[in-house]
């Protein structure tokens, strides 16, 4: 169901306001998005990927995004606690990788750069180890407590 135009620009053709519906709807490549279009199978990677350079092209798929995500009340900071809720559960179970994924978005959804992603995601892995490391230590203690009292009860 196409989202009224109402971003004050000049109406687009009828098949580019539909690539830009399908680009902002759907994760999809922009060459497959150009297909479904309507638009010719010959060179759609070539043509598509000028199409969505073009100002009034991203400037559409960017007002449909921002109007589908207010009718849904999707909003940064929301899906930042999801993220941060999903980051805390690999914490717990220990999974590096998906601890790293939740990073990796959650940098995507801030614009944050690659190299602070790798460098959050390296501090994410060396808390783990150190929290791994203090648990080893503390249940090493618990031990020798527990082998002392059997000691000294029998």
């Amino acid at each position: 169901m196409p989202v009224e135009q109402t971003d004050g620009a000049e109406p687009l053709k009828g098949r580019q306001e539909t690539f830009c519906q399908i680009m902002a709807k759907e994760e999809t490549s922009a060459a497959e998005a150009y297909r479904q279009a309507g638009y010719s199978q010959n060179g759609a990677h070539t043509h598509a990927n000028r199409l969505v350079t073009k100002g009034h092209i991203k400037a559409r798929i960017a007002y449909i995004k921002a109007e589908w995500a207010k009718k849904r009340e999707i909003t940064r900071e929301g899906q930042a606690v999801k993220l941060d809720v999903a980051y805390e559960l690999a914490r717990q179970q220990e999974n590096s990788q998906a601890m790293s994924r939740a990073v990796e978005v959650q940098n995507r959804l801030y614009g944050l750069d690659k190299q602070i992603l790798v460098s959050e995601a390296s501090e994410a892995a060396k808390q783990l180890s150190e929290q791994e490391r203090k648990d080893a230590e503390e249940f090493e203690q618990w031990k020798m407590r527990k082998r002392l009292k059997a000691t000294k009860a029998g």
